[in-house]
C-alpha cells in the first residue's frame, strides 16, 4: 500500500523492519529476508526493530533476550549488524505506565525518535511482519511519513 502524500522518488531507501522475533544469531526468515533485501543497491541501511523488551528482563541474570548479544549495552542501544543492517531494541522501561497515559506517551516518543535518529532523515520502506505488535503507537507515527508500507 503506498502513501499517496510521499509520491517523490529516492536514489535510495531505507528499511524499517519491525519483527516478531529479536535478531539473534541463529537466523529465521526475517533475518535472511531482510539480509538479502540490504544488498540492493536501492536500499541504503535496514533497520530491524525487534519486539518490545522490558528493561527488567535485559538486567536479570540467565536471562533468554540476552543470549542475542554479547553483552547488556547491546540492548540497551542501537547495534550495528553489518555495514548496511542495525538492530534496535525498544525498552520498556517506565513503571506505572499503564496507570499514568503520560508516562506511556513519553516512552512511546523515546523509542520512535530513536528510531528517527536511526534512520537519519531518509526515505524508508515500513515493513511489518509483526502479527501481535505491541508498538502500535510506533507504527502509526511511522506509518504517516513512510514511502510504502508492506504488511
Amino acid at each position: 500500500m503506498e502513501n499517496q502524500g510521499n509520491k517523490k522518488k529516492h536514489s535510495a531507501y531505507n528499511i524499517i523492519c519491525f519483527g516478531f522475533l529479536p535478531w539473534n544469531n541463529m537466523w529465521g526468515r526475517n533475518q535472511s529476508m531482510m539480509a538479502e533485501i540490504a544488498q540492493f543497491h536501492l536500499i541504503h541501511n535496514v533497520i530491524f526493530v525487534d519486539p518490545l523488551l522490558s528493561i527488567r528482563k535485559v538486567f536479570m541474570q540467565k536471562s533468554k533476550h540476552l543470549n542475542t548479544s554479547s553483552h547488556i549495552a547491546g540492548k540497551l542501544f542501537p547495534s550495528k549488524k553489518t555495514s548496511k543492517i542495525w538492530e534496535y531494541v525498544p525498552l520498556t522501561f517506565l513503571p506505572f505506565k499503564r496507570r499514568f497515559s503520560a508516562l506511556e506517551k513519553l516512552e512511546n516518543r523515546i523509542n520512535l525518535n530513536i528510531i528517527r535518529l536511526i534512520n537519519s532523515n531518509m526515505p524508508f520502506i515500513l515493513f511489518i511482519n509483526s502479527p501481535k505488535n505491541s508498538l502500535q503507537y510506533l507504527l502509526d507515527e511511522l506509518l504517516k511519513k513512510s514511502g510504502f508500507v508492506n504488511f
